[in-house]
């Protein structure tokens, strides 16, 4: 596993998803004790990446996204 992964642009089906469960993001900062101000942009990049990771695996689809972003 690379340790640094290229983020593409989201598509618009992504895009929306992304929107939508934007709450994840914050509830997880939260959750965790963690500052919003300062770990919100090291955050958000996970959560980005879970959800090019649950459009681009079929797989991943019998998960709730939930439980993809907060891996």
């Amino acid at each position: 596993m690379r340790i640094y992964e290229r983020l593409t642009p989201l598509n618009a089906r992504e895009r929306r998803s992304a929107e939508k469960h934007h709450t994840l993001l914050t509830t997880y900062i939260k959750r965790h004790n963690l500052d919003l101000r300062e770990f919100y942009d090291v955050c958000v990049f996970g959560y980005l990446k879970a959800v090019k990771r649950w459009f681009s695996r079929s797989d991943l689809h019998v998960y709730k996204f939930a439980i993809i972003a907060n891996k």
